[in-house]
């Protein structure tokens, strides 16, 4: 953790570091974070029944994606996003880091009765994630379940609320009291499901 202050507020707020290596390319040569080495960081060693060194013995060392070079990588759309890209082919620098699974933050994924709280008067909608799913709904076949090649994804689901990654609220309380001081603002600029109004409320 360290601490940051806001443009033009002057409000001093702990936040954690950034996580890119490299400029993030944004106007006026902001970037979330420094390269490597920049940063210092404390080695904290925790005791014998803490929950994230049990963690850490039980997931055993986890490599992180390495730098590669892609001869050929079929291109891609972009999206709206700083880091997207179109093309993949040539070098992409990776993190080559390795640890424990305690470097990641987990949390079960939104209930179906949380995603659909508040949504009683509304029709369910079909919804497809993979292609031979969507080419089935596409058919009109709605009630298509996977036929012979049954797995994740590979069936069509009928949703109230079909935002495709709805967060639990848990989830962004902790990061909406993470980052804002009291009684401040916090900005959604895509207001997706709407969860993050949910949790500063």
């Amino acid at each position: 953790m360290k601490k940051i202050k806001t443009n033009n507020k002057n409000i001093e707020q702990k936040g954690t570091g950034g996580i890119w290596q490299k400029s993030s390319g944004l106007p006026c040569g902001n970037q979330y974070g420094g390269e490597n080495g920049e940063e210092t960081i404390e080695v904290w060693e925790c005791h014998e029944d803490c929950p994230i060194k049990i963690m850490d013995e039980q997931s055993g060392e986890r490599k992180g994606w390495a730098s590669q070079n892609h001869n050929t990588f079929s291109p891609y759309g972009g999206n709206a996003f700083n880091k997207s890209q179109t093309d993949r082919t040539g070098f992409h620098q990776g993190f080559n880091d390795t640890g424990g699974a305690s470097r990641f933050f987990y949390i079960a994924k939104a209930s179906k009765s949380e995603r659909n709280r508040g949504l009683n008067g509304f029709e369910e909608k079909p919804l497809a994630f993979s292609n031979q799913a969507k080419a089935e709904l596409k058919r009109g076949n709605v009630d298509f379940d996977g036929g012979e090649a049954k797995g994740h994804g590979n069936s069509i689901r009928h949703l109230k609320n079909f935002h495709p990654t709805v967060k639990p609220v848990k989830l962004m309380q902790y990061l909406v009291r993470l980052i804002t001081p009291p009684n401040g603002l916090v900005l959604d600029p895509f207001c997706g499901s709407g969860t993050t109004g949910i949790a500063c409320k």
